[in-house]
């Protein structure tokens, strides 16, 4: 058996994903794969430059792909300041991550983040050494993500911060219906 496993047990990439959840021809994914190659971006992207799908399309169908919850803008600004400020500014601009809900079961708190790379796993571990929490990737629009970062002030200037002031010490309650984390597999 070679090192990828059987060909039935490899995984889909995302414009085969597409093209048997019925939203795009072999035909199209061939043109944005084209477009992908001249401009050096992710393939969602290039499906959406090349307006054959709209960015929450080819995000449900990431999220069924990868099999992670996904998140849309408008649930993103609904998030706190408080849970914002769980992570430090520095990080999150240079990780390009949203922190979206924090839960406390056990000894460790969880802490749910948007990132348009879900499956990147150093980058999941980067946050959760941040913070000191158990990250939880949820898929989101990187415009949704940088967009919710400028309307909380969050720079990539400064530190992480140190003493009294730093985020960690925030108090902050759950509101579980601040927002809502979709999953990809509902219609």
């Amino acid at each position: 058996m070679s090192r990828g496993g059987s060909p039935r047990m490899r995984k889909l990439r995302l414009g085969e994903w597409l093209v048997r959840w019925g939203q795009v021809t072999t035909e199209q994914v061939n043109a944005a794969l084209e477009y992908q190659k001249g401009w050096g971006c992710p393939l969602g992207e290039a499906l959406v430059a090349l307006d054959l799908l709209d960015a929450d399309t080819v995000q449900r169908g990431l999220s069924r792909l990868l099999g992670v919850p996904f998140v849309r803008g408008e649930e993103v600004r609904k998030v706190s300041p408080a849970v914002v400020g769980m992570v430090p500014p520095a990080v999150l601009r240079r990780l390009g991550v949203f922190p979206l809900r924090l839960s406390f079961r056990g000894a460790r708190g969880e802490l749910f983040v948007a990132t348009h790379r879900p499956q990147d796993l150093a980058l999941m571990d980067a946050v959760a050494f941040a913070t000191g929490l158990k990250v939880h990737p949820v898929l989101a629009v990187r415009q949704d993500i940088d967009d919710a970062l400028d309307r909380h002030g969050v720079t990539g200037g400064g530190g992480i911060p140190t003493g009294p002031e730093r985020a960690m010490s925030l108090p902050w309650q759950e509101d579980p219906g601040a927002f809502q984390i979709l999953r990809g597999i509902e219609s």
